[in-house]
């Protein structure tokens, strides 16, 4: 999974109002078993997978464009570094984006 979050995706032409959601995420993981972790929590900034109590869902990586309530169907993965948060308003639909990893 770590690979697939180095890749250049898009924000999906159907906008959400609450994330970003990587277009090319879900058809690349939906077959891995994603189970549930307790680290669900959803602050702003935040890279989420949707696990497998998401069903047809499982696999598709998000950002969370605003601090959101805990989700057990969805994973906390990573986070978006602090310098980069202020960007994430401006990922309009189909724009392309690629996650890099901080060191």
């Amino acid at each position: 999974m770590k690979k697939y979050l180095l890749n250049p995706d898009n924000n999906r032409m159907d906008p959400a109002r609450d994330l970003i959601r990587l277009e090319k995420s879900r058809p690349a993981l939906a077959k891995l078993d994603i189970s549930p972790t307790l680290s669900n929590t959803r602050p702003i900034g935040s890279i989420l997978i949707d696990n497998n109590l998401f069903g047809r869902y499982q696999g598709e990586i998000t950002i969370a464009l605003r601090d959101l309530p805990v989700e057990p169907k969805t994973n906390n993965i990573g986070h978006v570094t602090p310098e980069s948060i202020g960007l994430l308003p401006f990922v309009k639909p189909g724009q392309a984006l690629q996650l890099r990893q901080h060191h």
